[in-house]
């Protein structure tokens, strides 16, 4: 089942008068701003549902020359707003993140959407992360959405990796990678409004699209191995987190690795600060590709040369500090997994940072 959207065709002034009411109760917090918003946002509204004591209100309405979409919640007793979301229709992943809502309203699941605004709101990442998915996606993410919500929402919580049979959502990196039934990969950052895709195939970044499309494959497996190292006597102090994926058929030659500062909030909310993904390399010379440069590579321009990573790069840009220190001990201590002169590369630097003696 697809949502259906009923544009309702309202005169000019009309729509002027809707928009300003959205506009002054989302920028102006005047009192009459309220009712009136919820009046009009009922005469043009496109569908309602009523959920818990609350009122679903959307609203899809188009003039002549301009379109607005929106969403109005309120308590039905008391007629208190509670939450407002609307765009003139000029941000099409916004139409889409409320085409999903719309089809969870019409199914009868809006209690999905209220899991996520009750606990964590709606955010500017979420809105993306939602309407990016519905977008490319469609019935394959509603029915992963129904069966993981839950899930998804203790992830975002947590900020762990998000994944699905043709999707990654790291919310440490505000990035989504989808991968659509021609293989190619689209790429969408979720901190900005107007983000542009990118799309990788195997033709215009052979290289990327291997390990971009790997990446996707092996987040499940990226995440259960997640390590995350604390310090219990200084928790004032982040903490660490590492992981790694080999696949058999790259083994000897290719490895994946995540890399990030983890902090815990004093109300337990977890975050991840500085995270990366690389992907090693290792074809007579070692080389680190960071998750991180590829998409700026591909965001900037293409016409620069792109420039692989190295542990030296590693070391020299974060300094000779615990992180690093943590870091190259994780990868020695997992040198099972990674191509030996990679692991020989890295064991140099650690040596000649006087650390502290290994034992082998």
């Amino acid at each position: 089942m697809t949502e259906t959207i009923t544009w309702r065709k309202i005169l000019k002034r009309d729509f002027n008068r809707l928009y300003d009411a959205f506009n002054c109760y989302t920028s102006e917090f005047k009192p009459e701003c309220e009712p009136k918003l919820i009046d009009l946002a009922e005469r043009y509204k496109s569908y309602a549902v009523d959920y818990g004591g609350k009122r679903y209100v959307f609203v899809f309405a188009e003039s002549d020359d301009s379109q607005l979409v929106g969403l109005v919640i309120y308590d039905r007793s008391s007629r208190k707003i509670l939450y407002v979301i609307y765009d003139e229709h000029k941000y099409e992943i916004m139409l889409y993140f409320l085409r999903l809502i719309l089809r969870l309203a019409t199914e009868g699941r809006i209690d999905v959407f209220e899991a996520f605004l009750s606990r964590i709101g709606v955010s500017l990442q979420l809105i993306n992360f939602f309407g990016f998915c519905y977008m490319h996606l469609g019935d394959e993410f509603v029915a992963y959405l129904y069966e993981n919500y839950r899930d998804i929402l203790d992830r975002l919580i947590k900020d762990r990796i998000i994944y699905g049979r043709n999707f990654v959502f790291l919310p440490m990196m505000d990035t989504i990678l989808i991968r659509l039934n021609d293989g190619s990969i689209l790429y969408f950052p979720t901190d900005v409004m107007f983000g542009t895709t990118k799309t990788v195939t195997e033709f215009n970044y052979p290289l990327f699209h291997k390990f971009l499309s790997y990446l996707i494959d092996s987040a499940e497996e990226l995440d259960r191995n997640m390590i995350i190292h604390e310090d219990e006597y200084q928790q004032y102090k982040p903490g660490y987190a590492f992981s790694l994926v080999s696949p058999p058929n790259w083994r000897g030659k290719y490895a994946v690795v995540f890399a990030g500062k983890f902090y815990r909030g004093l109300s337990g909310r977890e975050i991840f600060g500085e995270a990366n993904i690389f992907f090693v390399e290792c074809n007579g010379l070692c080389k680190m590709h960071s998750l991180r440069n590829i998409l700026d590579y591909m965001n900037i321009s293409r016409y620069e040369p792109y420039k692989a990573y190295s542990i030296a790069k590693f070391i020299q840009e974060h300094g000779y500090d615990d992180y690093t220190i943590k870091f190259l001990e994780y990868i020695i201590g997992s040198r099972d997994k990674f191509p030996p002169e990679f692991i020989d590369e890295v064991y140099r630097r650690y040596l000649n940072m006087n650390v502290m003696n290994i034992i082998s």
